[in-house]
């Protein structure tokens, strides 16, 4: 069972805040407003907070990092993908959506990779954790950390951490196509990028260069352009290709051959454009290996479960969605999926209501003009 939340008098303008902030008419930058909040709510000396892809759960844009060393990223996530205490995933799949390193692990905590070669070198003494979920996608994460030498978290500030999981993912879902996409300007074909083990650029191709400059800023950038000979933003995706390739040379008999050392991610660039990121270890006969990473446009097929979870379309929804992209009449979607028109209405009816709007014309304009669906489905303004 949940733990109930304890809310002391002092913590309650910082709740009403967060819960400003994760409403329709909260700031588009959820994740900065929840980190200021926080810091109110759950006192603390470092954090890392990040959006999530909802289909992977890889962290995305945007993003903090306070008071973490750049030098710490890579780490961090190679213990995250590694056997380390408390992984986000493991607070995903439980009972609870919160949780604390020192009041889980207890004296265990120092056998932590992340304690060890992450927190301790950083004089960070204890770290709390919470995954913000909404229809049981992931749609944030949240570490805090406490310095060396003060009271590690304790129950009253997990229990709130707790509290906020699912009012965060409420408001991150409704953000992940707050955004229409400004498509001028952006590169025509696929970016690829070269990078060493330490993931400095050995090689990159143009339109590279021009999806770099779309990302978002790096988090250690306090604003500034992505630094261009590292990256930031695709480290976790980048360690996830190492793991997996690393588990191929373990179980070469596991899956297809090669078939396990990629893996993706997908980002909301600054013109609200959504792209994705993939990453493949090279076989180039090193230990660590070099990595080759592609950016490129989110295709219609990718962004299609995305815009199902935010706006919380069922199975039968989403195809009717896409049978009014491709313009056909209430009959026909009826006839196809062996449903009464009656039936058909209704469930165009919710699909309006979920998206905010009132019109077959608006519903095409909201999810597939902007978000670039119409390239997949034919899509242009439905018949009634």
């Amino acid at each position: 069972m949940p733990r109930p939340p304890v809310i002391e008098s002092g913590q309650r303008a910082a709740w009403a805040g967060i819960e400003r902030a994760c409403g329709p008419d909260g700031p588009p930058d959820l994740i900065g407003e929840l980190h200021r909040r926080l810091r109110m709510l759950v006192p603390h000396e470092a954090a890392f907070l990040a959006a999530t892809d909802p289909l992977t759960g890889l962290s995305t844009s945007p993003a903090v990092v306070d008071n973490i060393g750049e030098e710490y990223c890579s780490v961090f996530w190679e213990q995250e993908f590694g056997e380390d205490l408390l992984p986000f995933a493991e607070l995903t799949r439980g009972p609870l959506r919160a949780g604390g390193l020192r009041a889980g692990a207890g004296a265990r905590v120092r056998h932590s990779g992340r304690f060890r070669h992450m927190m301790r070198p950083s004089g960070l003494g204890d770290e709390a954790r919470v995954v913000f979920m909404d229809g049981g996608t992931v749609w944030g994460v949240a570490a805090l950390y406490r310095e060396e030498g003060r009271a590690p978290f304790g129950e009253r500030e997990l229990s709130a951490l707790e509290k906020l999981a699912p009012i965060a993912g409420r408001g991150l879902r409704a953000r992940a196509l707050d955004q229409p996409a400004d498509s001028h300007g952006i590169p025509v074909g696929p970016g690829l990028v070269v990078l060493d083990p330490e993931l400095r650029v050995l090689s990159m191709n143009d339109d590279a260069e021009a999806w770099l400059r779309l990302l978002p800023a790096d988090p250690h950038s306090a604003g500034r352009p992505l630094p261009r000979p590292r990256p930031g933003l695709m480290t976790e995706v980048i360690t996830v290709a190492r793991r997996a390739a690393a588990r191929v040379r373990a179980e070469p008999g596991d899956g297809a051959p090669g078939g396990h050392t990629r893996a993706r991610l997908r980002v909301r660039a600054t013109t609200g454009l959504w792209l994705t990121i993939h990453a493949s270890r090279l076989n180039d006969g090193s230990e660590a290996g070099s990595v080759a990473v592609v950016i490129e446009a989110a295709k219609a097929s990718e962004m299609a479960p995305i815009i199902a979870e935010a706006l919380g379309l069922t199975a039968r929804e989403q195809e009717i969605t896409h049978a009014v992209a491709r313009g056909e009449a209430t009959g026909e979607i009826a006839a196809r999926l062996h449903l009464s028109p009656h039936t058909v209405r209704d469930h165009l009816k919710s699909i309006f209501e979920k998206a905010g709007v009132s019109s077959r014309g608006e519903l095409v304009a909201r999810l597939f003009a902007d978000h670039y669906l119409p390239r997949a489905f034919g899509a242009h303004t439905g018949r009634g």
